[in-house]
This record gives structure tokens, C-alpha cells and sequence, in this order.
């Protein structure tokens, strides 16, 4: 680092909320400064305003008045509009927490909490996932921070909290080390697996799915972890989607973070599995997908199948080749690639998906 040195008389502006303290050992004042430093082949992105465009600075960047990309208000509430929304936020907690839940509030706002810290901690101190709901939706919270950044960060966590656990699927062909990838995951005591690695919800099953009622009692427990998003197309199946996990280990769990399980077969599913995946879980999902050199994935699922060891239903499921070599059945699979005209490695994805898929 190198020493500046200021003459007497020279205004130097410093860290205005005063948060940085250093112990000083000498025997008369010193003022401590803290610069950043950009190397000069540090490209720095600029922008290009627009004539009346307005521009945010908060503690740590500086924004343009774009609320898709950073969720500021389209205009600041009026005091009016913030006493209202700052009773209603109250009436949503519990009598004895309300102070806790200013205090907090106030912490947030001065950059002493994370957004998902702040969130955490105000829903101990409100009755039901139901009011946290009414305190984002309704209440929106999120305005009554001045910070733009803080805000913005505010909407992310409570939504992230609203949605539940991250969700992922870990997707693949066989014989590509899919289930080993998904019992890695589910070691970590913060990720909760499917009560089956692979329920098959938006494919085999996804018939069954679209007929099934939730029994009340069941609807509850699924509301319970997760409220859909604004942004989910079919809520409903969001909510069915739950199901497939254990819901009373996961209230039993404590703090899960992570949801998750693992059918291969959604790889081949194409665009329609995909855009079921799209509807019900929106952005909360994760797909892992895992994939294989083709010659050896083909070998070693020849072998798979060549295999006449196994009990009746796991032979059942796998299928068999016995007597069959690894040389035939490529020439069969080519051939029916020849058939419906989709060897062309040019074909078009969609061609493939609807003749071959």
C-alpha cells in the first residue's frame, strides 16, 4: 500500500455511517482512510442515460430507475402509505415480538443483516407462513426500505423463502452415474431426497398427476413448506410436487435448504417434460444434468442388460438382450434412426424429438 499525505485544511469524505474503527497507538490524532484501489486494466462498464432518467445510489452501487432489473419501486410511497403498510406489517406479528421485529427491521436497513438472515429471523417472530405471505404480497414489506439495494435484496429472499427448499432434479441418461450423483447430494444434512430417487412426476406419471386430488390433509402439509410463486404457471402442480418428498421429516428436519430427486428418463422427455418442469417449479428448480461418452455409456448399458442375474422385477425393468451381441443391436437402433430419417446429424431438434423421442 502507499502513504498519502493531506495538508491541514483539506476535507476528506470518509465512510459517512462511521462503521470502520481502528486502534490508535500514537500519541496525538490520526485519521484512518480506507481507499479502493481498480487496476488500470480494469475495464469499468458505462452507461448510457437516458435525458430524465433517474439514478440510484445506495451504499454500495450506483443503479439507473430500471425496476425489472434491480425491483425498485416504480415510485416512493407516500408517509401516508408508509404508516399504513408499516401497521399492517405489525398486525402480522405476534404481540410480544413486535419490538424484536422493529429492531430487525431497523438492522436491515442499516446494512447490519443479509437479507435471508432478516427473513429468518421475522418469521419466528410471525405467527404462520400464511402472514409472511400477507407481509411480502400484501403489507410489501420490501418498500418500506429506503435502500433500493437492500430492497431489492429483501424481494429475492423472500420469495426464495415463500418458494421453500431449492428444488433440483438430476437428469441423464443410463449407465451415466446418476444415482451416484444423487447419493452424493442427499448426504448433506441440508438436502432432503425424494421418498423414491425416481418418482417420475413429470413424465410416466404425469397423467395420474394431472387427475389426482389432494386429500386436504395433504394439501395443507404441501402448503405448509411452500407457497407458489407469482411466477409458476400450474400451482397446482407445485403443490402435488411435494408430495413425492416426506413432508413430516422435512417439518421434523428443521432448516432443509435443498429438495430434490433423480429420474433419468426426464432427459428424453424432450420439450413437453421440459415445459411441465417450467410450469409447475419455475426458476426454484435446478436440473443436474449428467452425461456420458456415448460408446462407452452403450456398452456399459449393453452389459446391463445382457446381465441374467437380478430378482424377476429388476430384470422386468431393465430388459434383456441374452444372446444378442453389442454389434446387432447397433445396427438395429441405426436402422431405426434410418427409418424415421433421424441419422442426420443436421436434423432439426424438433424432427428428432417428434420421430425418434
Amino acid at each position: 500500500l502507499e502513504r498519502a499525505q493531506f495538508p491541514a485544511g483539506h476535507a476528506i469524505e470518509l465512510n459517512n455511517r462511521a462503521k470502520h474503527f481502528v486502534q490508535n497507538n500514537w500519541d496525538r490524532p490520526r485519521v484512518h482512510l480506507i481507499f479502493d484501489w481498480v487496476e488500470t486494466t480494469f475495464e469499468v462498464p458505462r452507461l448510457k442515460l437516458r435525458a430524465g432518467q433517474d439514478v440510484f445510489q445506495t451504499r454500495r452501487a450506483i443503479f439507473l430507475n430500471e425496476p425489472a432489473d434491480f425491483g425498485a419501486p416504480d415510485r416512493p410511497l407516500t408517509k401516508p402509505e408508509r404508516v399504513e403498510r408499516s401497521k399492517l406489517a405489525l398486525s402480522l406479528v405476534r404481540a410480544d415480538a413486535a419490538e424484536e421485529f422493529k429492531a430487525l427491521t431497523r438492522r436491515f436497513a442499516d446494512g447490519e443483516l443479509e437479507a435471508d438472515d432478516y427473513v429468518d429471523s421475522i418469521c419466528k417472530a410471525v405467527e404462520s407462513k400464511e402472514n409472511i405471505a400477507k407481509m411480502f404480497r400484501e403489507a410489501e414489506l420490501p418498500l418500506l426500505i429506503a435502500d433500493v439495494e437492500r430492497q431489492a435484496a429483501l424481494r429475492a429472499a423472500m420469495e426464495a423463502y415463500l418458494a421453500g427448499p431449492r428444488l433440483f432434479a438430476v437428469v441423464g441418461a443410463m449407465k451415466c452415474g446418476t444415482t451416484s450423483l444423487f447419493e452424493y447430494i442427499v448426504q448433506h444434512p441440508a438436502v432432503m431426497r425424494s421418498r423414491q430417487k425416481e418418482p417420475h412426476f413429470f413424465d410416466w406419471a404425469w397423467n395420474k398427476v394431472q387427475k389426482w386430488k389432494l386429500p386436504g390433509a395433504s394439501l395443507e402439509a404441501s402448503q405448509a413448506v411452500c407457497t407458489p410463486p407469482r411466477e409458476v404457471d400450474n400451482p397446482d402442480a407445485l403443490l402435488k410436487f411435494w408430495q413425492v418428498f416426506d413432508l413430516d421429516e422435512l417439518a421434523r428436519a428443521g432448516k432443509v435448504r435443498v429438495a430434490g430427486e433423480a429420474t433419468p428418463s426426464y432427459l428424453l422427455g424432450g420439450r413437453a417434460v421440459a415445459e411441465r418442469m417450467r410450469a409447475a417449479l419455475g426458476s426454484n428448480l435446478r436440473l443436474l444434468i449428467i452425461l456420458r461418452d456415448p460408446v462407452k455409456r452403450a456398452y456399459s448399458h449393453y452389459q446391463m442388460t445382457a446381465d441374467t442375474n437380478g430378482t424377476k422385477e429388476q430384470l422386468a425393468r431393465r430388459g434383456t438382450v441374452a444372446g444378442r451381441s453389442f454389434e446387432s443391436l447397433i445396427d438395429e437402433d441405426l436402422a431405426a434412426l434410418r427409418t424415421v430419417g433421424a441419422e442426420d446429424p443436421d436434423v432439426d431438434l424438433e424432427t428428432f424429438e417428434r420421430e425418434y423421442l
